[in-house]
């Protein structure tokens, strides 16, 4: 907490500024937030108040989950698996908020020796893992373990005080040779930015 003094020729307004006296009374300027003012650091209004803008706020939002423990075979065309989603509020009551994510998946895959087994997984579309011919012939089912982060560049903007869901849909697809998955995992982990940009 800070303690600002102040002489007589500096007077409060209802918002919350302070006004120079000397300067007469100039007309009032309207507080350009959705917000109550703040106090601290001081700004000078084009009719002379002073006035303080609200501060910054950043915020790190986590979410996860998972489609539990299955055993299917993994289908040839992509085909939606699991769903990452997120709700994020904008940790501002003055600024609107821009949000990055990282979207960090998890797949289990068991794929079966002495053939062309194959699978492969997308986040929003964007492929991130093949996997071919993983166990040897005369080999047993290898589980393969696939981890995979990526951040999301769609930039999205929530209005001061709001919120928003965002979803990203998990696929699995390029199944042959008997290949099945057990397991799709999920987190996502948001920074949000408001007042910041």
């Amino acid at each position: 907490m800070t303690t600002v003094c102040i002489g007589p020729e500096m007077r409060p307004d209802e918002q919350g500024r302070l006004r120079i006296s000397l300067a007469g009374a100039p007309a009032e300027q309207a507080w350009p937030y959705p917000c109550a003012p703040a106090a601290s650091p001081l700004r000078i209004d084009p009719a002379l108040g002073l006035w303080a803008p609200p501060p910054p706020r950043l915020a790190v939002v986590t979410a996860s989950g998972s489609s539990g423990t299955v055993n299917s075979v993994v289908p040839s065309a992509f085909t939606i698996v699991e769903t990452a989603a997120i709700t994020i509020t904008n940790p501002s009551a003055c600024y609107p908020a821009t949000v990055l994510q990282f979207v960090h998946v998890d797949v289990d895959l068991n794929l079966p020796p002495n053939g062309d087994a194959t699978a492969a997984a997308r986040v929003d579309t964007n492929e991130f893992l093949r996997v071919t011919n993983a166990a040897p012939a005369g080999g047993t089912n290898m589980q393969n373990h696939w981890e995979f982060v990526e951040p999301s560049f769609q930039v999205a903007v929530i209005p001061a005080g709001g919120s928003a869901n965002f979803s990203h849909p998990i696929e699995l697809g390029g199944g042959t040779g008997g290949a099945r998955w057990t397991r799709a995992a999920w987190t996502i982990k948001a920074v949000v930015l408001a007042g910041l940009t």
